[in-house]
């Protein structure tokens, strides 16, 4: 390959250190996560920030070889010996002018990609002076160094891992895993799995919505189907359900509700399969909370529709506030959405009672319990019990004021937004 990497001031230099072992390097082409585990690491650091990755490896071309033509690694990277990779970034170094960082990572390890970040920005290029790693002790499995420290980075990451050949080095930050062999590969992608129920899931979201999206993602993430496709299927199941819920009939406004709520479970597949397949991105999150709004809309319109029908002027009136009121608080959503470059509102951190902002006050903390309680996933399964008993109009009483707290509490302006995904 040969091509001179490129720099940045912000964007480091990756380089993934291949293990030398057999056994090993077998491991590092096995199926994980839906994906050959190297691609999957380096999805993570491009995921990370990196500016370019190079795979480097003791043993020459024929790991080159081997990486592009047997096992056809689709994402951009480079390969370089442990000498190579120091001589091209100080080369790029000295033509540029640029100072530089460089992660260099052993492959056994797997780590998420939101911690590589924090790991990165521990230090920046001007204040870097010698390497660090994420636990402070001599040998790190993920090191920050500069360009002139890394061929005895490398060398120094190799020789700690023939001696000890154990997990005498593991991270506390950025791991996930260590893997060494097939037990280990398989402990950490359940690691990974697990890790998908969020601290913010609502009760339904992770005592029921969860065990029953999991599975499917299981079942999809080594398919072709992607992230923003399953987004698509929750979407047509939740258009389907506010088209049957505009019915009068029993049994057509019941399955309306079971198809608001097969799209709810469906709903959270996107995501696990993104983080799984390190495949999460801003265009994601906007389709997913775009659509989420949109069938949220068309509910109560439907509604609204039924109350026209039944002849409830009451029940009119709560459907065209809480439809005026759902579109104020997308709008302000969209706005600072659009401010931060994301487009998933759980990044302003309504549901963490760690933010600050969430512990202070009766109205803080009424805000952050209030929006427990009125989560999307609970709404849609109280929509489901009152379909039941055939009496979903019930629903705008629960939905109208959910509204109103949420408007209130963007009045009072928007928790800290979180990192990048």
């Amino acid at each position: 390959m040969g091509n001179e990497i490129s720099l940045d001031e912000t964007r480091p230099v990756w380089l993934i250190l291949l293990p030398e072992e057999e056994e090993w390097r077998r491991l590092m082409f096995a199926p994980f996560c839906g994906l050959p585990f190297l691609t999957r690491q380096m999805r993570i650091a491009a995921n990370a920030g990196a500016s370019d990755i190079l795979i480097v490896s003791q043993s020459g071309q024929d790991v080159e070889l081997e990486l592009v033509r047997k096992h056809r690694l689709s994402p951009p990277f480079d390969f370089a010996s442990p000498q190579e990779s120091q001589r091209r970034i100080a080369h790029k170094v000295s033509v540029t002018s640029l100072p530089s960082r460089v992660v260099v990572q052993h492959a056994a390890y797997i780590s998420e990609a939101s911690d590589l970040r924090e790991l990165i920005d521990r230090a920046c290029p001007a204040d870097l002076k010698s390497s660090v790693n994420e636990t402070g002790n001599e040998h790190g499995a993920i090191r920050l160094c500069r360009n002139d420290e890394v061929h005895d980075v490398i060398s120094e990451i190799y020789a700690h891992q023939k001696l000890e050949k154990t997990k005498a080095y593991a991270n506390n930050l950025a791991s996930v895993g260590y893997v060494h062999d097939r037990t280990s590969l398989a402990e950490t992608e359940h690691k990974l799995w697990e890790k998908c129920r969020k601290s913010t899931d609502g009760i339904v979201s992770a005592y029921i919505n969860r065990s029953l999206s999991l599975p499917i993602s299981r079942l999809l993430v080594s398919t072709f189907v992607s992230p923003n496709q399953v987004t698509v299927i929750a979407f047509l199941l939740g258009i389907a359900g506010v088209l049957f819920i505009a019915s009068l009939e029993y049994w057509m406004t019941l399955a309306g509700a079971i198809f608001l709520k097969l799209g709810s479970i469906v709903d959270g597949v996107d995501g696990e399969l993104a983080r799984m397949r390190v495949q999460s991105s801003v265009v994601g999150e906007w389709l997913d909370t775009i659509s989420d709004d949109a069938v949220s809309l068309m509910f109560v319109i439907a509604l609204g529709y039924r109350s026209i029908v039944n002849g409830s002027e009451l029940g009119l009136y709560l459907s065209v506030l809480t439809a005026i009121g759902m579109t104020l608080v997308s709008a302000i959503y969209y706005k600072n959405l659009s401010d931060v470059g994301r487009g998933d509102i759980l990044i302003f951190g309504w549901f963490d009672d760690r933010d600050p902002k969430m512990n202070h006050g009766f109205l803080s903390r009424a805000q952050f319990w209030g929006g427990r309680l009125f989560r999307r996933d609970l709404l849609i399964a109280l929509i489901l019990v009152l379909a039941v008993f055939d009496a979903i109009e019930l629903s705008l009483l629960i939905v109208a004021p959910a509204t109103v707290l949420t408007l209130l509490a963007q009045l009072r302006g928007l928790p800290q937004h979180k990192a990048a995904p």
